[in-house]
Parts: C-alpha cells; sequence; structure tokens
C-alpha cells in the first residue's frame, strides 16, 4: 500500500521578520530543503503508487488472458459435426468435438487423426426410453 504524503512541513517557522537580512538566506535555505525533502517524499509515494498499480494490471492481464483461454476451450468443445470425419478434419491433435449418433451426443478427441471417444451424452428422448424399459434384477425380484 502506498505511504501518505503526512504531514505536510510547516514553514510558517520560516517566516520572515521585518528587518531580516542575514537570517532570510538562511530561512530561504531551510524553506527549499523542507520543499525538496517534500518531493522526495511525493516521488517514492508515486513510486510506490506506480508499483501497486502495475501489480494490479498484470493480475487483470492474468485474469482476461485466462478468460480468453476459457472461452476459447468452451468454444472448441461446443463444436457439434454432423460425421467424426467432418469433426476429425475441423480440429487439430488434442482438441474435442462432438457428433450426434443415434439420440446420443459422443464426445470425441482427435487423437492425433483418430477419433477418440470420451463420453457420450444422452438426449432427452434416450433417457425416456431408457427409463421406460423394465429392470431386468427388479423385474426378478417382484415377480
Amino acid at each position: 500500500m502506498a505511504t501518505p504524503i503526512s504531514p505536510l512541513p510547516d514553514l510558517s517557522q520560516y517566516n520572515y521578520d521585518i528587518g531580516d537580512t542575514v537570517d532570510v538566506v538562511t530561512k530561504q535555505n531551510a524553506i527549499n530543503a523542507e520543499i525538496e525533502a517534500l518531493g522526495q517524499r511525493i516521488n517514492a509515494t508515486v513510486a510506490s503508487i506506480n508499483t501497486e498499480v502495475q501489480a494490479v494490471e498484470d493480475v487483470a492481464q492474468t485474469a482476461t488472458d485466462a478468460a480468453t483461454q476459457a472461452a476459447e476451450s468452451a468454444q472448441e468443445a461446443s463444436a457439434i459435426y454432423p460425421s467424426v470425419t467432418q469433426g476429425l478434419g475441423a480440429t487439430s491433435a488434442d482438441q474435442f468435438f462432438k457428433v450426434p449418433e443415434n439420440g446420443y451426443l459422443q464426445l470425441y478427441r482427435n487423437s492425433n487423426g483418430a477419433a477418440e471417444p470420451v463420453f457420450r451424452l444422452a438426449s432427452e428422448e434416450a433417457l425416456i426410453k431408457l427409463n421406460a424399459q423394465p429392470d431386468p434384477l427388479l423385474t426378478s425380484l417382484i415377480f
């Protein structure tokens, strides 16, 4: 945190009195020294503020970079292609793509030109059909 500039110098002690002649130079030199010291404190405070601002800018840049990377990853992950071939053609190694297949949405990873299945998401219709099927284990226990 920046160091506040406090207190400001009290220059009233250097006021000229009537008849000051030699003391004028001494008092003016003292005023100049006080002003110089104040300037140094101001410079130190400004340098401290600049350091803090740079740190905040660095954090903001890091957050911006992370957000950009996350947005790019989300964009890549949201890509749905009509076929595995098109998904492979549109992605690079280690990128992901999705293909609708038989009521499911299959996520693939481009593994150096080969489609590697990662996981499969069922559509609502597929889940309804699956839930409508009787459970063989439960059926065998009841009947």
